[in-house]
């Protein structure tokens, strides 16, 4: 068994959970998870009335697991999966976003009747486990201070925020599924004594610490996170309005929302749970524009505005620059000093855009489709840190109009036939 240390203050307790793996193999395992899985999660816009349990592994579900069989939804995360089809009841979906291999271990046989909503950031062996069965993949977004989206994550895949553990994230799941009325077992946040397992059963991870957690007249047992993750759920849960919870069993977690219940709200929900890339150009229009690649003197248009860009990188004093549709590059090769480049029909240069201070984009944005504009313009906005120079051909009062809902406009100049455009973006948090 773990050894006893201090006791915790639960009103004052905060731990910062490191991410268990590197940033790099993190990044590494997604990339793998996105090539292997090809179906993808998307939210349901209609409320569900039915209700739905959220089983967790904590060690109260070994007393409260037969109240799980009068749900016709059930969504399972962790040990929890197996645990229930052991004793014969099947989850409808099982949910899991850690990185590490003991967790494949932990999920037991696959079942044929579920369907596995699994984050991006899962072990590369989770999906050889997987293969066969219905699997359906997420991303995870951890870093709730910036807004800028990932750059692993495909156009068009939704990236779900919440908490910093499995059971939050299902909450987050579950309400996007439409499902407001919400049953939680084994959500515990602790166990009740020192000599208790730490969950409802074998876990491949057991914790090396824990404390003496007194709340309430009661006496828990706990990792230092366990009481982060269970004041993290009462934030959760005011991002969640809509949604009813009842907790299930007995732990630090369910006697502090006890405790709580008369509390009212000191915060208003503002944390964005879930947003997705956005798509920029069609497929069809992406094989339109190699075709037209593949004559010589297409997409090199660039290289005649070199003098106006470096001026603008001068008077910025930046050279964090990046050409947004670049073509063949002939901007970048004609500046003294290298520049990020983007262009979804150029191989090697169609992945997501990252930021910089000035963003390019000449002779682009007349070209986009209609119906993805006002994406693309949402997607300079995320890429611009400071300041986006595009030139347009067009009409001037209607660019001015369409751009005015993205940027605070510095200048529009006339130039022939051409809209010379020097704008600041509104920052609008991932959805923008």
């Amino acid at each position: 068994m773990a050894h006893l240390h201090k006791r915790l203050d639960v009103e004052k307790t905060e731990v910062k959970t490191a991410y268990c793996i590197s940033n790099d193999l993190r990044e590494d395992q997604m990339r793998v998870a996105n090539d292997r899985i090809k179906t993808r999660f998307q939210p349901i816009d209609t409320i569900q009335t039915e209700e739905i349990a959220i089983v967790c592994y904590g060690p109260s579900l070994k007393q409260t697991w037969p109240e799980v069989k009068r749900f016709k939804k059930i969504m399972t995360c962790s040990g929890s999966h197996q645990f229930l089809l052991e004793r014969g009841i099947i989850p409808t979906w099982h949910v899991d976003l850690d990185p590490r291999e003991h967790k494949v271990k932990m999920l037991g046989q696959p079942h044929k009747d579920v369907e596995y909503l699994m984050a991006s950031t899962c072990h590369p062996t989770m999906w050889d486990k997987l293969e066969g069965f219905n699997v359906k993949l997420w991303h995870i977004f951890n870093n709730e201070d910036n807004k800028e989206v990932p750059l692993t994550y495909p156009r068009g895949d939704w990236i779900l925020s919440g908490g910093n553990n499995v059971g939050l994230r299902c909450m987050v799941v579950a309400r996007l599924m439409g499902y407001t009325n919400q049953h939680i077992f084994g959500m515990d946040c602790s166990f009740p004594n020192k000599d208790e397992n730490h969950h409802a059963g074998s876990h491949l991870n057991t914790y090396k610490k824990y404390y003496e957690t007194p709340y309430g007249g009661k006496t828990y047992y706990c990792e230092p996170a366990m009481v982060t993750y269970a004041r993290q759920f009462f934030h959760e849960i005011k991002q969640l309005p809509d949604v009813k919870i009842a907790l299930y069993g007995e732990g630090l977690l369910q006697h502090m929302a006890y405790v709580k219940k008369d509390e009212k709200a000191t915060i208003k929900p503002s944390a964005i749970i879930a947003f997705s890339t956005p798509v920029t150009i069609s497929e069809e229009h992406i094989e339109e524009m190699k075709t037209l690649h593949r004559n010589p003197v297409y997409g090199i248009s660039g290289k005649k505005h070199k003098n106006v860009v470096l001026k603008l990188a001068e008077s910025m004093n930046t050279r964090s620059v990046m050409d947004y549709g670049c073509g063949k590059g002939a901007l970048g090769a004609g500046l003294p000093f290298p520049i990020w480049e983007y262009d979804p029909a150029i191989p090697g240069k169609d992945g997501v855009p990252r930021p910089a201070d000035l963003v390019v984009c000449l002779n682009v944005l007349e070209f986009v489709e209609p119906q993805m504009l006002d994406n693309v313009l949402g997607d300079l906005v995320r890429c611009s840190k400071k300041c986006v120079f595009a030139v347009i051909e067009g009409k001037k009062e209607d660019w001015e109009k369409r751009l005015n809902s993205f940027f605070n406009i510095g200048a529009i100049f006339e130039h022939k036939t051409e809209l010379h455009c020097v704008l600041e973006p509104r920052k609008m948090g991932p959805r923008g």
